[in-house]
This record gives C-alpha cells, sequence and structure tokens, in this order.
C-alpha cells in the first residue's frame, strides 16, 4: 500500500508535469510557452481563443491545474486531434513520506502496463498516450523549495545503480534496467563525525549547518530514510556528504570533530554513500584521478 502520499500525490501533478500540446505537423512550426506564474494572468479559456485567434497551435505549459486541461479537453473549441505529451511523470524514491524505491517501483508499474494497453483515456479513447518519466537519475544540487524529494527523482542512484525493477517496454517485465557503464567509483571511505562531546555546540553547529548547504541533506526531511538518525549521526552524515560531493577531496573533511573511516557507518534504512567521481574531473583527465 502507498502511505501517506496524498499531499505528494496532488504536488505531483499540480507542480511537476509538465505538458507540451500540439496538433499532428509535418512541416517545420512555431509554438509558445505559457509561463502562469503572475500574480493576473488569462484564465485558460482566454488562453484557448487567444490561440486559435492567431493560428498558434503549438503550446507548452508548466504547472498545469485541472481548469487548464479542461479548457483543453473541450473539443469544440476545434481542438480534439490535439497531441498531448506529458513531460514530466514520476515518483520520488527518498524526501518526503511516501517517497520510496518500493512506491516509485509499484507507480511505474502500475502506469507503464496502463500505457502498454493503449486504451488512451475517456476522452480519447484507444490512443497512445506520449509520457516523459522524471528522471534518469537523482540531481543532488536541485533546489529544494518545494520538498526535499526534488533531489530523488531518478530512476538511477548517482552512482549508476538501478534503484527498482522498471520495464521501459511496457511489457510489465519483472526486471531492473541495465546498470550504467564508464562510471569510476571511489574508495569506501567515509568523512564521520567522532562522536566526543567535549566541542563547543555552537561551532559544531555551524560546521553541521555548512556541510549540509555546500552538500545534500535531503534525506533528513519528515518520513525521509535518515529522518531518524540522532544529531551526531546526522553530523556524520552530513560530512560526508560533503567529503564525497568533492571527489574525496581530504580538504572537504577537514570539520569540527571529523574523521577519515573505513567502517561504513550506514544504518539499515540510511546509506551514507560512496560517489563517483564527477564528470569534470574523469573526462578532465584531472591528476586528481590518478590517487584512484
Amino acid at each position: 500500500m502507498y502511505k501517506n502520499t496524498g499531499s505528494l500525490w496532488k504536488s505531483l501533478f499540480m507542480s511537476l508535469m509538465f505538458l507540451s500540446l500540439g496538433g499532428i505537423q509535418v512541416d517545420a512550426f512555431v509554438g509558445i510557452n505559457w509561463g502562469r506564474m503572475a500574480k493576473q494572468r488569462f484564465v485558460p479559456s482566454m488562453v484557448v481563443d487567444l490561440l486559435l485567434q492567431n493560428g498558434i497551435t503549438e503550446l507548452r505549459i508548466f504547472q498545469p491545474s485541472l481548469n487548464v486541461l479542461d479548457a483543453f479537453a473541450d473539443t469544440n473549441i476545434g481542438y480534439g486531434d490535439m497531441e498531448i505529451v506529458i513531460g514530466q511523470i514520476g515518483w520520488p524514491t527518498d524526501g518526503y513520506e511516501g517517497a520510496s524505491e518500493e512506491n516509485a517501483e509499484r507507480f511505474h508499474r502500475g502506469f507503464l502496463k496502463y500505457l502498454g494497453r493503449k486504451e488512451g483515456t475517456p476522452l480519447r479513447p484507444n490512443k497512445d498516450i506520449n509520457v516523459f518519466l522524471l528522471s534518469l537519475t537523482d540531481e543532488n544540487m536541485v533546489n529544494t523549495d518545494i520538498g526535499n524529494y526534488q533531489r530523488h527523482w531518478g530512476i538511477y542512484k548517482l552512482d549508476g545503480e538501478p534503484k527498482y525493477k522498471i520495464d521501459f517496454t511496457m511489457h510489465d517485465l519483472n526486471t531492473k534496467p541495465t546498470v550504467a557503464k564508464g562510471t569510476v567509483k571511489m574508495p569506501n571511505r567515509w568523512c564521520v563525525f567522532d562522536g566526543k562531546t567535549e566541542y563547543n555546540e555552537t561551532l559544531l553547529m555551524k560546521d553541521f549547518d555548512s556541510a549540509c548547504m555546500d552538500s545534500d541533506c535531503s534525506t533528513f526531511g519528515s518520513g525521509a530514510t535518515c529522518d531518524h538518525l540522532v544529531f551526531a549521526e546526522k553530523v556524520s552524515y552530513a560530512y560526508n556528504m560533503r567529503y564525497q560531493m568533492n571527489n574525496q577531496d581530504q580538504e572537504y573533511c577537514e570539520l569540527l570533530g571529523a574523521e577519515l573511516t573505513a567502517n561504513n557507518p550506514s544504518t539499515p534504512d540510511c546509506e551514507f554513500p560512496v560517489e563517483i567521481l564527477t564528470a569534470e574531473v574523469v573526462d578532465g583527465g584531472s591528476p586528481d584521478t590518478k590517487k584512484y
């Protein structure tokens, strides 16, 4: 069963779907983007009329709402044959209650199985539904203003390992996608907090906040995989993320109470990752690569 997914699903639909709408074209065309982030904005029916008046048949919308979709579903306005492409849809795996690999696998299995049956929608039966899944990999530098789960849409982890089973052929095959080739994983070592209680709390909190700001602590969100950690463990996690995201450069482990270890500090629910070398280091042939 999905757990606590109501508000997450609402956010998925209202904030993260991106629609590309346009009539079938053979020749080149000019379309238009409709941005809706304004206090004063046209109602959807006005936009439809405006497009018709100007002969515009291609439109992209970010953050569509139900009344927007209703306006374009009205076959009386001359857009009955409009092609609809879902530009972003998926399920996050961390950073929020209900965001998990288990739920992401279940969502994609049901969704892709439905697409494979080619049933279409009630207003467009027996038609293909074209979609772009969100996303190939996690993005640990994405803005988290909407929620920490924004960094965890990836079907793949950042080390190139698939997170869960998904069948891109829409045949409901029970298999994981292939592992990414060519990644350079760094050695199994971690930067952690030594756990001593003698440090100045203000200075320790400063380094903890700084480490999170410089890296990715989105797994601390309510209901996320590392939310249960005690403070000392969260400091270790933040220190390690800063260290890993900077190619295990020892300079980035020079924090209050920090030390390097070869013992994996992960817990059953919270993984302290060892990352891969960044593309800039690998592709640039940096001398730093040689030490790995």
